[in-house]
Order: C-alpha cells, then sequence, then structure tokens
C-alpha cells in the first residue's frame, strides 16, 4: 500500500473510531476511563502496521501470526477504552480470520454489521468466517 493511501486509510478508520463511537458520545468522552486520543490514535497505528507487516509476506509464518496478535490485541485494547465502529470490528474480523480464530471472527463481523447492516464488506466476510464454524450435520460422539 502507498503511503498517501495508507495516510488515508488511517486517517479514515481514527475518524470512524474517535467520532462515531456511541459509547463514547455517551461518556461525553470524559469519564475517569476516559483515554486521550493520542493513545487510541497509538492503539490504532500499532494494529494497522502489525497487520501490514503480517500481510506483506516477508514474515515467516511463527512472526506473521505474532503479528497478527499484536495487532488483535491493539484493536481489542480500542474496544476496552471504549472506541467502537463498524471499520474496527471489520479489522478486528479480519486479523481474527487471519489467526484462524473464527468464532471471534464471526463476532467481530456480526458486531460490526450491527452498527453498519448494509456494509457488503462484512456480510461477505461474516458467511466466510461461518464456513468456518457452522456444523457440518454430523453428531458430535458420544461420551462414555
Amino acid at each position: 500500500m502507498t503511503r498517501p493511501a495508507r495516510c488515508l486509510r488511517v486517517a479514515a478508520l481514527l475518524a470512524a473510531v474517535l467520532l462515531v463511537s456511541p459509547a463514547r458520545a455517551a461518556e461525553g468522552d470524559s469519564g475517569p476511563d476516559a483515554r486521550p486520543a493520542a493513545t487510541a490514535t497509538s492503539h490504532l497505528r500499532v494494529a494497522l502496521d502489525a497487520y501490514d507487516r503480517a500481510m506483506s509476506g516477508a514474515l515467516g509464518a511463527d512472526e506473521a501470526t505474532a503479528e497478527l496478535r499484536r495487532a488483535a490485541d491493539a484493536f481489542e485494547a480500542l474496544l476496552a477504552a471504549g472506541y467502537d465502529s463498524a471499520g474496527l470490528q471489520y479489522n478486528l474480523g479480519n486479523t481474527y480470520y487471519r489467526l484462524g480464530d473464527y468464532g471471534r471472527a464471526v463476532l467481530a463481523y456480526r458486531r460490526g454489521l450491527r452498527a453498519a447492516p448494509a456494509d457488503p464488506r462484512l456480510a461477505h466476510h461474516l458467511a466466510l468466517a461461518r464456513r468456518h464454524v457452522e456444523p457440518s450435520g454430523r453428531r458430535p460422539a458420544s461420551v462414555a
């Protein structure tokens, strides 16, 4: 991704996370647990950079997995701080999907769809993730 395109991506996601967050708006962004925007920006940059490094193809499998875990942790830190948006949930879902954690990917995509019900990206990725967690019609073996 080119540097200008990456800057636009970061700015757009940051705007969605910081400005459109119902939880932050409801709190007036001033509670005892409120985090400054600089901390949110830092978490977002860490998450996006780690995800991009993992997807670059320049790392080995173990290093790419570690970067994806770092990205997931940073996205989760944003959620824990009260920031939320469809874009954040989409990125979190993609990160969990790449980690093979399909249940958490489904959860993130569903949460994203609550915020943006008409988003075709979220609906498409939710369908992909569900293929990995939907039962195949077989019953589990009985425990004796």
